[in-house]
């Protein structure tokens, strides 16, 4: 089990990346009309989960927080040997960013849910931002 692998004093550096389809700015998108194509799941007023879902939105909240506890389990585990962690996830376009983008100002990302956010503190975690997918 990877979980297991990570915990391992041999290994020394993983690259993580999750699904991005939870996180994606795309999911703010809009059509011609103005309609928002795919609703966002996540928000800065809701980094755990937008409440208001419909079922397949749940589904995919749901998901997404299991991927999120396994993240922060990968990096407690090696963290505990004194490895490191390499993760890629997309950039938050919200208000305030280096990459904000208008009609975004709320989008939130792994980065913000409260969890990983705990995570950054509990280990001083830092990001480093780069053109397009970078774990590929």
């Amino acid at each position: 089990d990877f979980l297991i692998a990570t915990s391992r004093c041999n290994c020394k550096l993983v690259q993580l990346a999750l699904e991005c389809k939870y996180w994606s700015a795309a999911r703010w998108r809009k059509d011609l009309d103005s309609n928002i194509t795919a609703v966002p799941l996540f928000t800065l007023d809701h980094p755990d989960g937008v409440p208001d879902a419909n079922e397949t939105g749940k589904l995919l909240i749901s998901e997404a927080n299991a991927q999120v506890e396994f993240f922060c389990d990968v990096v407690r585990a090696i963290a505990a040997h004194g490895g490191s962690v390499f993760s890629e996830s997309p950039v938050s376009q919200a208000a305030g960013s280096l990459h904000r983008s208008a009609g975004l100002e709320k989008h939130a990302t792994m980065y913000d849910h409260p969890k990983v956010v705990a995570l950054i503190r509990e280990f001083g975690l830092c990001s480093l931002y780069s053109d397009q997918c970078e774990s590929g």
